[in-house]
């Protein structure tokens, strides 16, 4: 191909792409339909991708093409960081290697106590998993620690909710989340009805 594929991308009419259609709308598909941007001389290590924050627009100029992005793709990379949302958990396998992180989870923790199995029961299941963790304190210039059993995994620490799907999401505040809570907690009432007309 002598073209670039997003250059190719670019002949398609927004019919044409039926399948990105499928899963994302609006404003997530208009995003998708063009080639973003990804700061890859800055990030040299998984750690750098554990960041809480968009990178700055400094952190995405590319030494080899000695070039810097322009204000209208950075701006668009932020409305892609806002809206996709970044996760305060995730986990990743690369082949043999596991990747874990849980904001304000200890390290030690996250090693030992979360396995790969926890981070996807709690977005299949929608539910909140505890560990037990000593944290640090202090009081009156005494430090000393404290055993705490504190939410190590919850869905409801993204700034996403996620919808039964296990796939689409929508920002904490979406006026449409009610709908999705009414239906489910609709759901989980017809089922504890017909779990109890069985024991009867």
């Amino acid at each position: 191909m002598s073209s670039s594929l997003d250059k190719l991308s670019s002949y398609l009419e927004d019919s044409q792409c039926k399948e990105v259609a499928r899963y994302f709308n609006d404003e997530k598909f208009e995003l998708l339909r063009r080639k973003g941007v990804f700061p890859y001389n800055y990030v040299t290590s998984m750690q750098k991708l554990n960041t809480p924050t968009l990178p700055s627009k400094h952190d995405f100029y590319d030494v080899i093409s000695d070039s810097a992005i322009s204000d209208e793709d950075y701006c668009r990379a932020g409305r892609a960081w806002n809206i996709f949302g970044c996760a305060k958990a995730y986990c990743i396998q690369m082949g043999k290697k596991t990747v874990k992180t849980a904001k304000g989870v200890k390290k030690y923790v996250i090693d030992k106590k979360l396995s790969v199995a926890d981070y996807v029961d709690v977005v299949e299941d929608s539910g909140t998993i505890m560990r037990t963790m000593y944290i640090f304190r202090s009081e009156l210039h005494t430090m000393y620690t404290e055993l705490r059993n504190k939410v190590a995994l919850s869905p409801k620490d993204d700034k996403r909710y996620i919808l039964p799907d296990k796939f689409h999401t929508l920002a904490w505040g979406n006026f449409r989340i009610v709908g999705f809570m009414q239906e489910e907690n609709l759901r989980n009432l017809i089922s504890e009805i017909s779990n109890l007309q069985q024991t009867m």
